[in-house]
């Protein structure tokens, strides 16, 4: 265990302290670069075509992604509206629930190709960030539309979990 990890671990997760929390964010990040994906089938190469210099850990059961973000700490969560017949917000709601994944951003995403009404989308885009998601985001329409959630999706790895990712967009 480096000195970062051993300064982190002595930082009690109860010590409200900005630089414990600090440490321990420090320390996940080094520890991991990889995405946990909880999805329909189907997503899984569109979320690979976006995030193409990304290494992901695929889920499609409630009780494998329960059981995959206790083995460690990913840098981010991603899930798809109908991941586990439609248990996006119960997963999104576990993940928040869970200590070490207090600064872990968390996308919810539509990315099967089904028909959403969209007063739906906005209540679910609504039911995310109300639940501590950082957004949504709808990956079903091909071309441009699809290009900028990719770019957002990318923003936020940047941005937010400071991943060293491409600058450049997938190509079409």
């Amino acid at each position: 265990m480096g000195l970062i990890a051993k300064i982190a671990a002595m930082a009690s997760p109860s010590v409200p302290s900005v630089l414990a929390r600090s440490l321990r964010r420090y320390v996940m990040l080094l520890d991991t670069q990889e995405l946990l994906v909880a999805d329909a089938p189907e997503m899984g190469s569109v979320i690979r075509w976006c995030l193409f210099d990304c290494d992901f850990t695929f889920v499609d059961t409630f009780a494998e992604a329960v059981n995959k973000l206790g083995e460690k700490v990913f840098s981010m969560v991603l899930i798809d509206l109908h991941f586990a017949e439609s248990r996006m917000l119960d997963l999104l709601e576990y993940v928040r629930s869970l200590a070490q994944y207090e600064n872990v951003p968390v996308v919810c995403v539509q990315g099967t190709n089904l028909p959403v009404n969209p007063v739906v989308l906005d209540s679910l885009k609504f039911a995310v960030k109300a639940l501590g998601g950082r957004t949504f985001l709808d990956f079903r329409q091909e071309g441009e539309p699809l290009q900028q959630a990719c770019q957002a999706l990318r923003q936020i790895l940047a941005f937010e979990v400071g991943l060293r990712i491409s600058p450049k967009s997938p190509s079409a």
